[in-house]
C-alpha cells in the first residue's frame, strides 16, 4: 500500500475463493488471525487495520451489533444488520490506520455512529432486499466466469 510511479493505494480488498473458507466462517477466521500475526511481525501491525466480510458473517448470538437482544438465535440469524459485516465472498479490507483515523474524526471520536448508522442502512432497506442484492452480485460474477 505504498506510492509506486506516483500512485498511492488507499485501501486493498483480498477476496478468498478457495471453498473451504467460502463455506466455513471459522477456517474463515483463522485466516484473518493468521494474516494479523503476519502484520506484527512485519511491523505493520500500527499502520494497517483489517476489517473482515463474509457470507456467513455473524454477531454473537445473544445480541446484535447495537447491542440489543435477540430472542433466538435464529431471529439473530434473519436480522438485517447481520449484513453490515456479510459479503457476497470472504474479504479481507485492509485499510490504512491513519485513514481510520481520519473517519474517526469526522464523527467526533465516536465511533458509534458509524456502525450504527450502517445498521440503520440494513433496517431501512429490509432483509429481503438486502439479500436480493447480494444474490445479485454472486449471479453477476458467476454470469461473468462463464
Amino acid at each position: 500500500m505504498k506510492a509506486h510511479r506516483g500512485v498511492t493505494v488507499e485501501t486493498t480488498l483480498i477476496i478468498l475463493s478457495h471453498p473451504l473458507i467460502v463455506k466455513n466462517f471459522e477456517i474463515f477466521l483463522d485466516v484473518h488471525q493468521y494474516v494479523e500475526e503476519m502484520l506484527e511481525e512485519a511491523g505493520l501491525d500500527s499502520d494497517i487495520q483489517v476489517a473482515t466480510f463474509h457470507p456467513n458473517y455473524q454477531f454473537a448470538p445473544g445480541s446484535t451489533e447495537d447491542g440489543s437482544l435477540a430472542n433466538t438465535e435464529d431471529q439473530l440469524l434473519q436480522e438485517a444488520e447481520q449484513y453490515t459485516n456479510r459479503s457476497p465472498f470472504p474479504m479481507l479490507h485492509l485499510l490504512k490506520v491513519n485513514q481510520v483515523m481520519q473517519a474517526v474524526d469526522s464523527v467526533h471520536g465516536d465511533t458509534e455512529k458509524i456502525w450504527r448508522r450502517n445498521i440503520q442502512l440494513m433496517r431501512k432497506m429490509g432483509l429481503s432486499a438486502v439479500k436480493a442484492a447480494q444474490r445479485d452480485i454472486v449471479l453477476s460474477v458467476k454470469a461473468i466466469q462463464e
